[in-house]
């Protein structure tokens, strides 16, 4: 029976089920891309779960390890202590004769420790003092049967510089049970980092490329924008606070399904939203509203403004949030955190059209799907509000939403424009096509009449 286990990054484990108990796993990476974190994280799973385990040290000093990691919630000073964590540090590897005596050491406190993990920091030291024809026969021969023989899972870190795709001398790559590459780019001036799976003997895995984030903890995989699409739409419908609006929908958005509200700007679409979230939050829903472009502060003020109850401000959790410092899979890894904490029956995101802008068109397409998706994944009813025509630029996108409201301004008059609204889509229901006016009475409640 396989055994497996955990690398300490949740998510990731989630995916992978662990890897392989007694594999090699290489891990190469950029300056800066969580290669030490990665490697730390997974001996510091197994300290959690009693194993004793190894760190060699052959580029860092044990004092600044130790120091750096303990930034980021690894105690292993605790372990160190109790005698389950150790670490050899050896910076001063010259030649053939200093290697092999570090590669006996190593399998020779594997053994008279039970040593189940080990981590290797790094083997591109190593690799300077080998000659690059003895680099194969080194690894294959030497070390990596050792550790066979004694069936402890390791991790041999390789850096990888900037703009370089081989690892080392291009072999490690065929020796190795497993590789996994860590990158460190710029996206918009933001660090993004990634971890991409190139080689996992044994396992299947659904997705290669993982972006991820470096915190208190380590190294936190956020899943990728693809979701397998799940959920239903609910019998329930959740008004709005407008009748006329219901009556177009026969009776209101369904529950559990995704809607966008769309149209250009100063036609009432966050207005709009806002009067659903109060009016779902008045019949007892659980409510969030993000902003993309407003404080809480403001929203608030709007809500106010509308006559909103202590009972519905007390139902509807605002939020502000600011995608000018943060990547896409990031800014979507926050939304996803809030919903698991605070678990609503209705997400609103007004002003998406921001994450356009600042992402480009792929990425927020991409970025709006997989959020709809992880919605009706969770029964949640999804809303957004987007500048647009849905005729044009969003066609591609509203093909991943249940519901249209689409908002217009037309021009009657030299100095007159009306607001018009419509629903072009519902899915399931029997909604009226006509086109409405709408208008914005003082204190922004919305008013529709024909």
């Amino acid at each position: 029976m396989v055994e497996y286990v955990r690398s300490g990054i949740k998510e990731f484990d989630n995916i992978i089920g662990g890897f392989i108990k007694g594999q090699i796993i290489l891990l190469a990476g950029n300056p800066g891309s969580g290669k030490t974190t990665f490697a730390t994280q997974f001996l510091y799973e197994g300290l959690l779960n009693g194993e004793t385990t190894l760190y060699v040290g052959l580029v860092e000093p044990k004092e600044d390890f130790i120091t750096y990691m303990s930034m980021l919630g690894f105690d292993l000073i605790r372990y160190e202590k109790d005698g389950k964590f150790l670490f050899l540090e050896m910076l001063t590897l010259k030649d053939m004769e200093g290697i092999t005596l570090l590669v006996k050491n190593i399998l020779q406190l594997i053994k008279d420790l039970a040593i189940s993990r080990l981590v290797i920091d790094s083997i591109t030291a190593l690799e300077h003092v080998i000659r690059e024809e003895n680099v194969r026969a080194f690894f294959h021969n030497t070390l990596l049967r050792g550790l066979k023989m004694h069936n402890v899972t390791s991790v041999l870190i390789a850096d990888l510089p900037f703009n370089t795709l081989t690892i080392g001398y291009g072999v490690e790559e065929f020796i190795f049970d497993s590789v996994i590459a860590l990158e460190l780019n710029l996206y918009r001036g933001l660090p993004r980092r990634r971890l991409i799976v190139k080689k996992l003997r044994g396992q299947p895995l659904p997705f290669s490329h993982f972006d991820i984030i470096i915190g208190k903890g380590g190294i936190k995989l956020i899943p990728p924008f693809a979701l397998p699409i799940s959920g239903y739409i609910g019998e329930k419908s959740l008004p709005f606070g407008v009748k006329e609006l219901n009556d177009m929908l026969s009776g209101g958005i369904r529950a559990g399904t995704s809607t966008i509200f769309i149209g250009p700007s100063g036609s009432g679409k966050t207005l709009l939203a806002l009067d659903f979230v109060r009016s779902c939050a008045n019949v007892g829903e659980s409510c969030i509203f993000i902003s993309l472009e407003e404080s809480v502060p403001q929203i608030m003020g709007h809500l106010k403004r509308m006559g909103a109850t202590s009972k519905e401000l007390q139902a509807i959790n605002l939020f502000s949030h600011s995608i000018l410092i943060k990547t896409s899979y990031e800014s979507l890894q926050s939304i996803r955190e809030i919903v698991e904490e605070l678990n609503p029956s209705v997400l609103v995101i007004d002003g998406a059209t921001a994450l356009k802008r600042f992402y480009g068109v792929t990425e927020f397409n991409n970025f709006m799907r997989s959020l709809s998706f992880y919605c009706k994944s969770k029964n949640i009813t999804f809303v957004a509000t987007l500048i647009g025509n849905v005729f044009k630029e969003e066609a591609e996108l509203s093909t991943a939403f249940d519901n249209i409201i689409a908002l217009f301004l037309e021009k009657i008059a030299i100095d007159e424009i009306v607001r018009k609204i419509a629903v072009l889509k519902a899915r399931g229901v029997n909604t009226s096509l006509k086109i409405y006016n709408m208008g914005i009475e003082k204190g922004g409640k919305i008013v529709v009449y024909k």
